[in-house]
């Protein structure tokens, strides 16, 4: 009896076919990775921030002690079109807008007092991302992805052009175009309508975006480069 107890346990887990593909979940948009074409939209949330380099002059500005880039919040929503070039490689245009906000600390010592100044520099981005997205292969309704690409970005929000005189203030002022290199992952999960993916995005200005004007806030600083996290949710049919 025993013996015959064994046997049947072994037949069950090495000949688990029969029981394995009765439970097992549909693979649903199958002709997903044979599609030439996707359309879809995206929807998320950005965290806007600066890389700084000082100037070289910075250690003579007596008063001006510290600057610190403060990264805030923001929203962005993006259309996207995607063309299959290999079974796991696609390339993406994901043109878009992108709302947020950056925050720059000036902390200020004087042998009266100690103070902070805060800049706040809004930015309305219109965005073109281009990325090259490569996924694996598919378990079940599950796959991951990694990719890499470039964006275009003009700042419709841009105070270049503000005369600070005419403004009553001084202010950072930012130059309006900017484009950098992008790095990409995430995981796609299949469903039977739609593909939603989930991903985390990182975007690295290139161009110096500071336009200097002569104020204390331009001269502690040599350039102003853009870099930002980006959460994304993907929805493709």
């Amino acid at each position: 009896m025993k013996r015959c107890l064994g046997a049947a346990c072994i037949l069950l887990f090495f000949c688990p076919d029969g029981n394995a593909q009765r439970f097992r979940a549909p693979e649903n948009r199958q002709n997903h990775y044979r599609e030439r074409w996707q359309f879809g939209f995206s929807p998320g949330a950005n965290r806007m921030n600066f890389v700084l380099k000082f100037a070289d002059r910075f250690v003579r500005l007596d008063s001006l002690k510290s600057v610190l880039s403060q990264p805030e919040t923001g929203l962005q929503l993006h259309m996207l079109a995607e063309r299959r070039l290999h079974a796991y490689l696609t390339l993406r245009f994901e043109p878009g807008f992108q709302l947020g906000q950056r925050e720059l600390d000036y902390h200020f010592a004087t042998p009266s007092k100690n103070y902070t100044v805060t800049q706040k520099i809004e930015s309305n981005l219109v965005n073109f991302p281009v990325l090259l997205r490569l996924r694996s292969k598919r378990l079940v309704n599950f796959a991951a992805y990694m990719g890499a690409g470039g964006f275009y970005a003009y700042d419709v929000a841009s105070q270049r052009d503000v005369n600070t005189s005419l403004a009553g203030q001084q202010i950072v002022r930012l130059q309006r175009w900017d484009y950098g290199a992008l790095s990409e992952g995430g995981v796609d999960f299949f469903f039977p309508y739609v593909k939603m993916s989930l991903g985390l995005r990182m975007s690295f200005g290139l161009p110096n975006l500071l336009a200097p004007d002569g104020t204390i806030y331009s001269r502690a600083l040599k350039s102003l480069r853009s870099q930002s996290m980006y959460f994304c949710l993907f929805l493709e049919g």
